[in-house]
């Protein structure tokens, strides 16, 4: 039997809310293959596998929620710089980065 990683052991974990600028409506699939493939061409695959990724099934109004390791914040927010949906330059900006999902799903919605 795997025994579990203590909490000490764990990765600590942060949500990073972001919004999408663009001209066209992006879909949910669309922003996340154009985030990853931006920290893959910025990072190369094995720096960004070690961010931890994870797209949570939230998105409205061109806003979702990332969750990432505490030490890959910064790596994600040099990331959105350089995403590019089919083809097209858009604006992916960070709304705010917290340690609880419901937070930064407040965030999305515009509630501090």
């Amino acid at each position: 039997m795997i025994k579990a990683l203590q909490p000490s052991l764990r990765e600590k974990k942060r949500y990073v809310a972001f919004e999408i600028m663009s001209a066209s409506p992006a879909r949910f699939g669309d922003a996340q293959r154009a985030i990853l493939q931006s920290l893959h061409s910025l990072f190369g695959v094995a720096g960004a596998s070690k961010f931890g990724v994870q797209f949570i099934d939230v998105w409205k109004n061109q806003r979702g929620v990332i969750r990432i390791g505490h030490r890959f914040v910064d790596h994600l927010k040099a990331g959105f710089c350089f995403v590019r949906i089919q083809g097209k330059e858009v604006i992916c900006r960070s709304l705010g980065v917290s340690g609880m999902v419901q937070k930064a799903i407040q965030r999305t919605e515009g509630v501090r």
